[in-house]
């Protein structure tokens, strides 16, 4: 219920019923599919300010759907939608000097600039830096990658022109927040919807680098264990035979001081937390990752996105993009 020239106005809702293809999906992403245009910061707002019921509740911001689950939203949304303007030329995303006080200290170190690897009229690469999230409504209320993206698009009219109207870029895939590395941005529908589907039939190739503690025995191999993952009350995965398929291939690049390793790593599943399990199951925990029973006092989590080669939206071209490891990796 809002005023409008004195008088008490009670907004219009409209009810959405989840299908299964929302199963398990964010709120916020389902919000902003509703609303198209809609930034996610403005989605995440409306949650916040109680303007989403869930099953007849207010929602909460880290809510996941069930197909049959009732979502009554405002007719409309109160945030105004920008017109598509100039195309980003900046090598960074970055926090202006104009960005609110409470983002910028979300954000602290790294909101001064995250780089940009690769990028065209499509989508983008970007070296995530560790300890950001994709996503926002995270427990301590960090500064997300898509709150950056949102502000310096936004901020600075560098909305990509779009045939389906506004598309505020979003990244097509994930990384833990505590993973650095490639991550890719769709900057246009159709470049999404293709990405997406090279990542759903396994046609993205990711290359990640690891320091796990030991040494994997033998210095090469291939990982199958089953992974099940409880994602309702935060993401944890386990090594079960109930378990999802998923295949790990991993190889010793340098055997490192303190009984450590540098370990290369590729994936053809993509389960949660699944290098980080697998490497786990066989006594190699990455270092840095105590939810996996990594047992020393690295300041971040080991893991890091290098490589990543995909099929470009126009069909015409692979992209091959590399993110340099951090230097915690050569110690």
């Amino acid at each position: 219920m809002r005023a409008q020239n004195g008088r008490a106005v009670t907004a219009v809702m409209k009810k959405q019923t989840i299908t299964d293809e929302w199963e398990d999906a964010r709120l916020d992403r389902f919000i902003r599919a509703v609303y198209d245009g809609l930034s996610f910061s403005a989605a995440q707002q409306m949650i916040r300010k109680k303007q989403i019921l869930l099953n007849g509740h207010p929602a909460n911001g880290k809510t996941r759907l069930s197909a049959g689950d009732i979502v009554e939203i405002p007719d409309k949304p109160d945030e105004k939608r920008r017109v598509p303007a100039k195309r980003p030329t900046s090598g960074f995303l970055y926090l202006d000097e104009e960005s609110s006080e409470s983002l910028r200290e979300r954000f602290g170190s790294i909101g001064a600039g995250i780089q940009i690897l690769y990028e065209d009229d499509d989508l983008m690469v970007i070296n995530k830096p560790p300890g950001l999230p994709v996503q926002p409504g995270n427990e301590k209320e960090k500064g997300s990658l898509l709150d950056l993206l949102g502000e310096y698009y936004q901020k600075t009219d560098r909305i990509v022109p779009d045939e389906g109207g506004i598309f505020y870029p979003t990244p097509v895939h994930r990384l833990d927040m505590g993973t650095s590395g490639a991550l890719i941005i769709a900057k246009t529908r159709k470049a999404a919807r293709r990405l997406s589907d090279e990542i759903k039939n396994s046609r993205l190739k990711k290359v990640y680098l690891a320091v796990v503690e030991g040494i994997p025995d033998p210095e090469e191999g291939r990982i199958t264990a089953l992974i099940k993952t409880q994602k309702r009350t935060g993401s944890r995965s386990r090594i079960d035979s109930d378990g999802r398929k998923a295949e790990t291939f991993y190889l010793v690049k340098k055997v490192m001081p303190g009984n450590r390793s540098l370990v290369e790593i590729r994936i053809t599943t993509g389960r949660t937390h699944q290098i980080r399990v697998h490497l786990s199951s066989i006594g190699c925990p990455v270092e840095g990752d105590q939810l996996y029973g990594s047992r020393n006092g690295a300041k971040r989590l080991m893991l890091h996105a290098w490589k990543i080669s995909f099929l470009h939206p126009d069909r015409e071209n692979t992209v091959d993009v590399t993110a340099p490891a951090p230097d915690l990796f050569e110690r």
